[in-house]
């Protein structure tokens, strides 16, 4: 083939493609097939749309990820973008895409719905609090419970809402609600450990670890504390317990 009269036109005049109607819709999709590019090859990936029968192709430079997000989009990614019809190949293309939820994030959060299935909240007060990570007692069970900062909710706004903002920075000594997972332990290959999950800060004063049933009560003391057993952990060990018996044993409620 070969072009005669050849005229030069102002820029803009060639349109190559053409953006579906009404101009400016995004369209949510799922990668079916990753897009390659490297070593002189490129192949179109493939992104399917619920509800149309044709296929969407992309290129890897239809997608620029954000920070944070993975570098390029895998088979399972949830996926926004316009369509646009290439005019010569009549073949649509996803343009200006953005991830909306990867795959893998979506397998962390179907694990995590699993985990909270039947977890009921608790609450407590931080006992260790490092920069990302550390450790609550809680009024319903004896062992320590481990968070990490990604589980920690945003501080409340003034107005009692959530404040949309970072995680709270935990302090020890704060009392908070929280639900309890049970996940493998990261740094021990087999093992497994309690997490907490949703960790949120409550007001001073909220969580009440005993509960007064008697003032004034008197009794003989039956054995004194004794000091905590060494622990070469370095791990805060409590005392043994003393006991004392009561003159007048405590009555039930209801009697």
């Amino acid at each position: 083939l070969a072009a005669y009269n050849v005229v030069t036109l102002p820029p803009g005049s060639i349109v190559w493609e053409v953006e579906e109607e009404p101009a400016g819709t995004r369209v949510t999709g799922t990668v079916e097939s990753s897009a390659k590019e490297g070593r002189g090859e490129s192949v179109d990936g493939k992104i399917t749309v619920e509800g149309r029968e044709d296929v969407i192709y992309f290129s890897a430079s239809s997608y620029q990820s954000q920070r944070g997000q993975p570098r390029r989009l895998s088979k399972g990614d949830v996926v926004e973008f316009t369509v646009v019809t290439e005019r010569r190949t009549k073949r649509k293309h996803a343009r200006n895409i953005s991830l909306l939820q990867s795959q893998a994030e979506k397998t962390r959060a179907e694990r995590e719905a699993k985990m909270l299935e039947g977890a009921s909240p608790e609450v407590g007060r931080v006992t260790k609090a490092r920069h990302d990570w550390g450790f609550v007692a809680s009024t319903s069970r004896t062992e320590e419970v481990y968070y990490h900062i990604s589980h920690v909710l945003p501080s409340e706004s003034e107005d009692g809402g959530d404040g949309g903002g970072p995680p709270a920075q935990l302090r020890e000594g704060d009392e908070v609600e929280f639900y309890v997972v049970d996940e493998p332990d990261g740094k021990n290959k087999g093992r497994r450990r309690t997490s907490s999950r949703r960790v949120r800060v409550l007001p001073p004063g909220t969580v009440k670890f005993e509960e007064v049933v008697a003032e004034g009560a008197t009794g003989i003391v039956l054995d004194c504390p004794s000091p905590a057993p060494f622990s070469f952990d370095r791990e805060e060990k409590d005392p043994a317990p003393a006991r004392v018996l009561l003159k007048v044993p405590l009555e039930a409620d209801g009697e």
